[in-house]
Formats: C-alpha cells, structure tokens, sequence
C-alpha cells in the first residue's frame, strides 16, 4: 500500500510477518466508523507518532500547504507536532466546543481536537488523498488507519508479537481517574448491535494482509485447532 511513512510501514510488516493473531478479540461486536455519531471521538488527543514520523509529516505539511489550505487547513504559527512527556511526539490538538463533540463523549478525554479534523470531524490528510485519488490513508500516520487494530510487540506475555483488539477488561491504558483509551471510542468498543469486529475492520485487515501476504480474515475465521504458523 502507498504511503509516505516508509520506515515505519516496514517496521509494520516485519512485526505482522511473525506475530500470532488474538482471534477471539477479533470476534467481539463493533459498530462501522459513523462520524456523525461519533464526531472523531478517536481522533480527540491528535495520534502519537515517533520523531521520524513527525519529521515526515511536518514536511509534508509544509510541501503541500497550499493543497491543504485550499480544502480550508490552517496552519498553526506554533507548527503541527507537540513534544510530551517521555520524548515523543504528537499532533497538536485544538479545543472543542461541547456541541463538536459525541452525545456520549467520555468524561475522562479532554474536550479537544485533533488539529487536522475539518468542520465535519474529517481529516484533512484523507481528504487530499481522496481528491487525488490515490488510496485515502495515503498521507494519514499509520496509528490514525489501522484504529483501533494494535500490534503488541513480543515480550512477557508472548514470545511474538500479537495481533488483536483491546477489550473493555484489558484496555492497556487504564490508571486511576483514566479507564482506558480504545474500548472508549466508538470504533474500539464493543457494541452487541454491532457486527463481529473483522467484517467492521476489513479493510484494515486487508491492508495489514497485503503487507505480509498473510490473510488475517482466514486466520481469524480458522477452526481453533488450526495451527498456521
């Protein structure tokens, strides 16, 4: 797939050639993106990126300003990308009224914005890419995509790394006065009006196959005593 992260795409792959997959977190029920219920609650804290993925889109914003001021982009004097605690990096945020955010917006997220969200709560990094018509994550960070799919890296838990969706039980970013990030988010969270979450996230997984030429839907789908890798 295009994209203008390369390293970090390839750091990706080589993560998802190896890694085992979690397939039962695959099996909860989810609700498709609708941005007019959710209004980019995901997208409230701007994504977290590595310093060489905030230097790739700091370029590019500054190539194509002009391309993304014509969709209405502003850009800010203070620049796109905030430097937080432990040296990383993310998009800057805007503050957001209490009518731009969801009905049942979480108490514990702070009432912003990610700068690149437009009027409507779409990116203004997709809507280029769709204007162009190349694929529409084209020039989006791949953390923004692949939402909320996770890749844990080998450790403690697995001698691999995983792949998987985080439940209500287990959001890794739970501490006291936070509850958690991804199963908070309309796209990450369980919902048993929803779908079973690999037919919602087929086009990530798609994405995530094409890579590795693994197909993750199959693996999923498989017998549990199938044993693929």
């Amino acid at each position: 797939m295009h994209t203008i992260f390369h390293q970090s795409l390839d750091a990706l792959a080589e993560q998802l050639r190896h890694c085992v997959v979690d397939a039962d977190s695959f099996l909860q029920p989810l609700v498709p993106c609708q941005l007019g219920v959710c209004k980019a609650t995901c997208c409230h804290d701007g994504v977290t990126l590595s310093s060489q993925d905030a230097e790739v889109l700091e370029k590019f914003v500054t190539d194509r300003q002009g391309d993304l001021a014509n969709l209405g982009f502003d850009l800010p004097p203070n620049g796109i990308i905030e430097h937080v605690s432990g040296g990383k990096c993310k998009t800057r945020t805007r503050a957001a009224e209490i009518n731009d955010l969801a009905d049942d917006y979480p108490a514990h997220f702070p009432n912003t914005k990610c700068l690149f969200l437009d009027p409507q709560n779409r990116c203004y990094l997709q809507r280029l890419a769709y204007d162009e018509g190349i694929h529409p994550w084209s020039y989006k960070p791949i953390t923004c995509w692949l939402h909320p799919v996770v890749i844990l890296p080998a450790g403690r838990d697995s001698a691999r790394a995983t792949l998987k969706l985080h439940q209500v039980d287990k959001d890794p970013q739970t501490q006291p006065g936070y509850p958690g990030f991804a199963t908070f988010t309309h796209c990450g969270r369980r919902d048993d009006c929803g779908k079973v979450a690999h037919e919602v996230l087929a086009g990530e997984l798609a994405a995530l196959s094409s890579l590795v030429s693994r197909d993750f839907v199959s693996e999923i789908t498989a017998p549990a005593d199938c044993d693929w890798y």
